[in-house]
């Protein structure tokens, strides 16, 4: 099983509660440049989950449909305090080919961590719109994954927000 891990791009902080919080127009480059990237490395993910939060939601939904994917599914196992054990029982029932899971730090990077260390020695921090691919045989079990890479797009001017 192919998992592909992706950081919400650049977002506004002013004037929005967390959750609401959309991706500024730095942000939207970032998941054309994400979808563009997946597209040339010929990666079409089998299944996209995204957080509730409005800029991940934003992320998946534009590199899906950059993608011609169908829509993102919503998962309340990718917003920032989720357990990874969650999203790794969701995976393991479904049990797809390669899913792309667009999110939050420090969530993803203790759904990497758990995926492919034994123990939580330490941890690969996503930056924004960072990519990671990490593949692992069915059913998922900790420490049996192995990190492939960790493209990190050029980083752009920020406009606000975290």
């Amino acid at each position: 099983m192919h998992i592909y891990l992706l950081r919400h791009g650049d977002a506004l902080d002013n004037g929005y509660t967390d959750a609401e919080r959309p991706l500024s127009r730095l942000g939207e480059e970032q998941a054309h440049r994400v979808a563009d990237f997946l597209a040339q490395s010929n990666i079409y993910p089998r299944v996209v989950f995204t957080s509730p939060l409005v800029r991940a939601r934003q992320m998946a939904t534009i590199v899906c449909t950059q993608l011609r994917l169908p829509p993102p599914e919503t998962s309340e196992y990718l917003v920032p305090e989720s357990n990874e054990r969650h999203m790794i029982s969701q995976l393991n029932m479904l049990a797809p080919a390669s899913a792309l899971l667009v999110g939050h730090e420090p969530q993803l990077r203790s759904l990497i961590s758990a995926v492919i260390q034994e123990r939580q020695f330490g941890a690969v921090v996503l930056p924004k719109a960072a990519l990671a691919s990490v593949e692992v045989e069915h059913p998922i079990e900790r420490g049996k994954g192995v990190l492939g890479w960790v493209r990190v797009l050029e980083r752009g001017e920020r406009e606000s927000g975290d």
